[in-house]
């Protein structure tokens, strides 16, 4: 990386979206309602519904399976 400033520069900005989204994901965590957190993933990854079962979804968001399942008939998609 000391030799290919062009190779540190790729490095450096992939790390820095990386820890972007990671901080991103916290405040998300902290800070949002569970109705919130499921907007958001709907927002960012609709087509996800369909490709991971809704119960690891819902791990993912930190709220109950029963609620994910809620959430999902109450909200138009």
């Amino acid at each position: 990386m000391l030799r290919h400033h062009a190779i540190e520069r790729m490095i450096r900005l992939a790390l820095s979206h990386a820890l972007a989204g990671v901080l991103a994901r916290q405040i998300e965590l902290q800070s949002f309602s569970a109705e919130q957190r499921f907007r958001a993933l709907l927002r960012r990854s609709p087509h996800i519904l369909h490709l991971v079962p809704h119960k690891y979804l819902a791990s993912y968001l930190g709220i109950d399976p029963t609620n994910f399942s809620k959430f999902l008939g109450s909200i138009k998609i």
